[in-house]
């Protein structure tokens, strides 16, 4: 997927630009490049639920004008105020800045997971929950200066104290698909995984905890990478 460098503002997913409703049990491998203002493997824009998703798609972003591009390896952006969730959510893909990019402007927003959080100014606002949510180490491909903050799984929720947004259960998948909780560097507060420190295991466990029968489960393929079971 590809589009016009000239153009700059909107959303892009893989599933789809904006959610309102639930996204579940989807599965987005298509590799991104774009301008757009927001960029996720599943939703450019979350204002609701994305939930048993997995992301192997690689994402890259062009310079995006004046704006700061958001972009995640699940949600590009998170609004608030309509408690939208990220939950039992994997995301393998490479997320990066297409070379050149001039951060000398205005720096992106870059997640793991979700690249930003959002509320709109004067409106009260609910809540925002990352939970059991996982992304490749090393995932970060950044060819641009240091001034870039290389975010890992959420941008402003946790750095501006806002107490409505949690992230619970997280953490980052390393090359053998074995899975490190979260740290306060990268979550804000220490994560513990309730599940086990297998991706198969945190997976499923939350499926099997959850008793919802419209819940995938989720398998392992032949090189060990835990995708789902369709």
């Amino acid at each position: 997927m590809d589009w016009d460098e000239n153009v700059w503002t909107g959303s892009v997913g893989g599933i789809a630009a904006n959610n309102y409703g639930t996204i579940r049990n989807c599965w987005n491998k298509v590799n991104m490049e774009t301008p757009y203002l927001r960029l996720g493997g599943i939703a450019g824009w979350n204002y609701g639920t994305i939930e048993n998703c997995i992301n192997t798609g690689n994402l890259r972003v062009y310079n995006s004008a004046a704006n700061r591009p958001r972009v995640g390896g699940i949600a590009g952006a998170t609004e608030i105020k309509y408690d939208s969730q990220i939950t039992n959510c994997v995301s393998y893909g490479t997320v990066r800045l297409k070379e050149g990019y001039n951060s000398n402007t205005v720096d992106p927003v870059i997640g793991g997971i979700c690249g930003d959080i959002y509320y709109p100014d004067n409106e009260a606002y609910r809540s925002f929950e990352i939970r059991n949510c996982f992304f490749a180490e090393g995932c970060f491909a950044l060819d641009v200066p240091p001034n870039i903050e290389r975010i890992l799984t959420l941008q402003n929720g946790v750095k501006n104290n806002f107490d409505n947004c949690q992230i619970t259960g997280c953490g980052t998948i390393s090359a053998t698909y074995v899975i490190t909780a979260g740290t306060e560097d990268n979550c804000g507060t220490t994560q513990t995984l309730p599940y086990g420190p297998s991706l198969l295991n945190a997976m499923n466990g939350y499926v099997s905890a959850s008793n919802d029968p419209s819940l995938r489960k989720w398998k392992t393929e032949a090189g060990g990478r835990v995708i789902l079971n369709f």
